[in-house]
């Protein structure tokens, strides 16, 4: 739930979708979440005629990065950053890829001698290919459309599809190994 409500404020009929859940148990676990720092209630505002809402409170951050995943030993980790490296190779020299990866650079619990890790983060650095589309902005975000629809995907927002290009590596990278956190190479500036 605290994942979905990343964008935006919620109120207590939203957040009772999200739950799936009605009635008293709505307010009993919007109270809970209030009382353990994950949801923050924000007063109506009389000026724009909002209801009371919910976002995310103080501690909300570090639950929805939590992964719940058994620990795994380091040489694990070492072979999971040894096959992300090959991954990051095949997709720069894949012609009809529109954006290869410039930089992967490690940070967090994998750049310490822990001999166990929780996850390991990485910092990725996207750049444009050269053979990628050449002109405005507009062919660009037509390039990017036109990818998300060939590729089968089904109800993608209109920001996934103008981002497609960079979306579509992002996952070819992570390739659905849980115990990888990739992270935009500008968090870590």
């Amino acid at each position: 739930m605290l994942r979905k409500m990343v964008y935006g404020e919620w109120t207590e009929l939203g957040i009772a979708d999200l739950l799936k859940v009605r009635g008293e148990a709505v307010r009993v676990a919007i109270d809970a979440l209030v009382a353990d720092g994950l949801l923050v209630a924000c007063p109506p505002d009389k000026v724009f005629g909002r209801r009371l809402f919910y976002k995310h409170g103080p501690h909300a951050a570090r639950l929805i990065d939590a992964l719940l995943l058994k620990r795994i030993p380091r040489a694990k980790a070492d072979r999971l950053v040894a096959d992300l490296i090959e991954r990051a190779k095949a997709v720069n020299a894949r012609p009809e890829l529109f954006v290869g990866v410039a930089t992967l650079r490690a940070f967090g619990s994998y750049i310490t001698d822990a001999p166990d890790l929780g996850d390991i983060d990485i910092a990725v650095d996207l750049v444009r290919k050269e053979q990628g589309p050449k002109g405005s902005p507009r062919e660009t975000i037509e390039w990017n459309r036109a990818r998300a629809r060939a590729s089968g995907r089904q109800s993608m927002s209109f920001v996934e599809e103008i981002c497609y290009g960079d979306i579509e590596v992002r996952k070819l990278l992570k390739a659905r190994v849980a115990y990888l956190s990739l992270h935009d190479g500008g968090e870590l500036c």
